[in-house]
């Protein structure tokens, strides 16, 4: 897909936008379908529901934090910088081995207690998206970023295959981008939907991180500011640090891995993620 001056019409919202079924507060699990050790066709199903933050998973969230998933970003003018600085200036953060911060121990805690439900659905990694942002990206994409489960014909209209990627950043003008999370991939062709699920979107944040600092709105630049990670798919030298770097600390925390297996070889060129610029 080329770049866009608009937000595309079927990404608002980014997923199917459906009302869920016999609402109740706070609940619609029953313990037996849903989970990482659930239903993979159901989770797909309910990936197409509006996210809200008193039903489906119990993440401590509100509506105003919902605001990457409900609302398009401003447009945000601004110089950006160069691939190797946004990557240095995040790896040499994310390197202190120490988390200082009040808004960094709430998401600790925010993610550590969610990544122990037994019961969760989609909306999960939906919700905990700002807290993600705040341990792993300094808070800079919340703003910028528009987030969710993409219905398949979404990702047939941008030229993939539903069940060859797993998630699709689209970078859009003016310091803006789009992620998109491809369920049918992520819970029907992974041989662990749950790991899986967060380890895409965190690569596709790295993706949101790059394209937020560094795209400038004349195409002719793209290629000064991407260097290398445009040629190579996105995944090129200034990716692979960032990612090895959040993949160390979030095994710190939270003993998971962001890299998923097709991804241990970070020299591969166009992965199965999807990047559209």
């Amino acid at each position: 897909m080329n770049h866009r001056d608009f937000w595309p019409k079927d990404a608002v919202p980014p997923n199917g936008g459906r009302r869920p079924p016999n609402k109740k507060k706070g609940l619609y699990f029953d313990g037996k379908n849903l989970g990482h050790r659930g239903n993979p066709r159901l989770l797909v199903e309910i990936s197409q529901y509006e996210v809200e933050p008193n039903w489906g998973t119990r993440y401590p969230c509100k509506v105003e934090d919902l605001e990457s998933y409900r609302n398009r970003p401003p447009r945000t003018r601004k110089v950006p910088i160069s691939g190797e600085y946004a990557t240095r200036m995040l790896v040499d953060w994310l390197g202190n081995s120490i988390v200082t911060g009040s808004k960094e121990h709430k998401a600790v805690h925010n993610l550590a207690n969610g990544m122990q439900l037994e019961e969760w659905g989609p909306d999960l990694v939906i919700k905990a998206f700002d807290d993600l942002d705040i341990l792993f990206f300094r808070g800079i994409l919340a703003t910028r970023t528009q987030l969710g489960w993409a219905d398949p014909n979404y990702i047939l209209a941008s030229g993939q295959d539903p069940e060859g990627i797993f998630g699709l950043t689209e970078c859009l003008w003016y310091g803006r981008c789009h992620i998109s999370l491809n369920a049918i991939g992520i819970f029907l062709h992974t041989r662990n939907p749950y790991t899986h699920m967060w380890a895409t979107l965190l690569h596709e944040m790295v993706h949101a991180y790059f394209f937020v600092l560094c795209e400038h709105d004349r195409p002719t630049r793209r290629d000064y500011y991407m260097g290398e990670d445009w040629v190579e798919g996105g995944h090129g030298e200034h990716f692979r640090r960032v990612l090895t770097a959040v993949d160390k600390r979030f095994r710190k925390y939270f003993n998971m891995g962001a890299i998923a297996r097709w991804e241990a070889d970070l020299k591969l060129k166009n992965g199965r993620c999807g990047v559209a610029g």
